[in-house]
């Protein structure tokens, strides 16, 4: 009994670490990026990363 309550709780908390690593990867992807972005940006050109920033940050 005290086997499958463990099991449980250890997929509940692996299943929640997972969702939170889903939640921060575009965070992550725009802070990676950010820079490049912000420089493309400066310079008026329209890039692939410059219309994704634009598409995510709505600018």
């Amino acid at each position: 009994m005290l086997d499958r309550q463990l099991s449980v709780l250890l997929l509940a908390v692996l299943l929640h670490h997972f969702f939170l690593l889903l939640r921060a990867c575009p965070l992550l992807i725009t802070a990676l990026h950010g820079p490049a972005v912000l420089a493309s940006l400066a310079r008026g050109r329209s890039s692939p990363k410059r219309r994704a920033f634009a598409r995510t940050w709505g600018s």
